[in-house]
């Protein structure tokens, strides 16, 4: 690996650990630009799934030290997401690299959606409803098998969708839906990074600096959000992956 795409990969995982820490979608910013700078759509998928590891991990103890993970829903949720997303990333590898490229580039813009989106705030002080059979038993798994495959297969905006799902859906309240989805997520990225790895799709020349520019960017991002307004950083993110989404545009279609 040249050292030229060392150092773009590392920069921009930099700058998504501060997007990531602040408003989410980091790795939306993360996977266009490796597959722009040509690294393999297998190797792009894993390489990433390692760096968004480190975070979604740590986020995950933060909110159990502060006891905001249901794990009423995120134990048994456990063992849906898993092989979900076992399944999601085992799908990719049998796809050849040049149509995967094509249908990361679709699913991209899904991604911005899914990040982009701002789950409902108001239900950040509202308490947790308790779960009613349904919801216990069909809604919420169903909603952590879509999310597992998802995220398993692609992965920008899962953690998002998941959210949302846990609140809309499930009745969580915000911060614990965030919790529980952080955990959940963990989960299926410690999944996809087994499969990935063990196939040889990461490239650990470039996922270990991208790792700790990651950490440095999320502790930078920290700081920035605790300051005020961040809705510059979604302009970022919304004007940064366009840019990105029109060259891989023109690198897989024309």
């Amino acid at each position: 690996m040249d050292l030229f795409t060392i150092a773009v990969s590392t920069f921009t995982a930099f700058l998504a650990g501060i997007v990531a820490s602040i408003s989410g979608g980091g790795s939306l910013v993360m996977l266009p630009m490796l597959l722009v700078l040509g690294v393999a759509p297998h190797a792009t998928l894993g390489t990433m799934k390692m760096v968004t590891t480190i975070g979604a991990a740590s986020a995950s103890l933060a909110y159990a030290a502060k006891k905001k993970i249901n794990w009423t829903v995120a134990l048994p949720g456990m063992f849906i997401i898993a092989p979900a997303a076992f399944a999601g990333s085992g799908l990719t590898l049998w796809i050849s690299p040049d149509l995967l490229g094509k249908i990361m580039l679709g699913l991209l813009p899904v991604g911005m959606l899914f990040a982009l989106i701002s789950p409902n705030k108001s239900q950040t002080t509202q308490p947790s409803r308790e779960l009613t059979r349904v919801q216990a038993w069909v809604i919420g798994p169903l909603v952590i098998l879509v999310c597992g495959m998802y995220d398993g297969f692609f992965g920008p905006g899962a953690g998002t969708f998941l959210i949302i799902g846990l609140t809309s859906l499930l009745g969580m309240d915000l911060i614990t839906a965030c919790g529980t989805g952080r955990f959940l997520t963990t989960v299926s990225c410690l999944v996809s990074v087994l499969v990935f790895g063990l196939s040889g799709k990461i490239i650990y020349e470039l996922a270990v600096p991208m790792v700790i520019a990651t950490v440095a960017g999320n502790l930078l991002g920290s700081r920035i959000a605790l300051r005020g307004d961040t809705r510059l950083v979604r302009y970022f993110i919304l004007g940064t992956v366009t840019l990105l989404f029109f060259n891989l545009l023109y690198m897989y279609v024309f």
